[in-house]
């Protein structure tokens, strides 16, 4: 942002630092000299370097503003990120100490996962997470963006139905600041489970399914009864048994040929 600090109503409070610094500077050398052949006392001298550190102290905002040809004052963020809001429009009068945008870091980012009222008990167990923003095909996971749970509600605020839980992680290439993911919470291991890979389960006028193989050349379709799923994989509740071979690539292929309507032709 550049500011003509010339128009501001008090004057350029930058040119005002650096006089009042070269004033306190040269009072300072001149006392400073005169102490060195005993023509000052002590308590002059403290009080012009008092004098010369309170001048360098309202300075220092100002020492790392660039001037420009114009006039104005460059000013630069002492800090890397993004700007995440502009609260001043090009133009605009300002004030000294008025706030023009607000940076955002982003090396750390924040997930909030909003996790059902009805689902509270398992909520002590939530450990970590993976997640898939709407504009990316990837799936997240909070382990390997060296991700960690910074806070999750215990009781459900009046009038809402969600319990927020809040991670901290790493930036992610595709993740943007304010966008809206889609979140697994994980908690504690379970054994004994049957579960397939989501990539082959298919759903249908909202019933799952997934296609068991049968031989090399013939599947057949099982409705599924669904249960938790990790973002990875599905728990299934029904459907499947221990050691059938599903689908897991190309399902749509499959679902299309078990379509086709077509008779063989009659040969000799």
């Amino acid at each position: 942002a550049h500011v003509a600090t010339a128009e501001l109503p008090d004057g350029d409070p930058s040119a005002r630092t650096r006089n009042e610094l070269a004033s306190a500077q040269r009072d300072h050398d001149r006392i400073a000299a005169l102490a060195a052949d005993n023509l000052a006392t002590q308590q002059q001298l403290e009080a012009a370097r008092l004098r010369l550190a309170n001048a360098q102290t309202a300075h220092a905002p100002y020492a790392h503003r660039t001037a420009n040809g114009d006039g104005s004052i460059a000013l630069r963020t002492p800090m890397g990120g993004f700007v995440a809001q502009t609260l001043v429009a090009d133009g605009e009068y300002v004030a000294v100490g008025q706030p023009l945008m607000v940076v955002a870091e982003s090396r750390r980012l924040r997930l909030r996962a909003d996790l059902p009222a009805t689902l509270a008990a398992q909520a002590a167990d939530v450990r970590t997470a993976r997640f898939r923003t709407d504009d990316a095909a990837a799936l997240h996971s909070l382990d390997s963006l060296d991700g960690r749970l910074v806070a999750a509600a215990r009781r459900v605020a009046d009038g809402a139905a969600y319990l927020p839980i809040t991670f901290e992680m790493n930036a992610a290439p595709g993740v943007v600041a304010g966008s809206f993911a889609e979140v697994w919470l994980l908690g504690r291991e379970r054994e004994g489970v049957l579960g397939v890979p989501l990539s082959a389960v298919g759903e249908e006028q909202g019933t799952a399914y997934a296609f068991v193989r049968k031989s090399d050349h013939a599947f057949v379709r099982r409705h599924l009864r669904l249960g938790a799923s990790d973002g990875q994989s599905v728990e299934v509740l029904s459907g499947l048994e221990e050691g059938d071979q599903v689908v897991v690539q190309g399902l749509t292929a499959v679902r299309l040929a078990g379509a086709t309507a077509a008779i063989p032709a009659h040969t000799h």
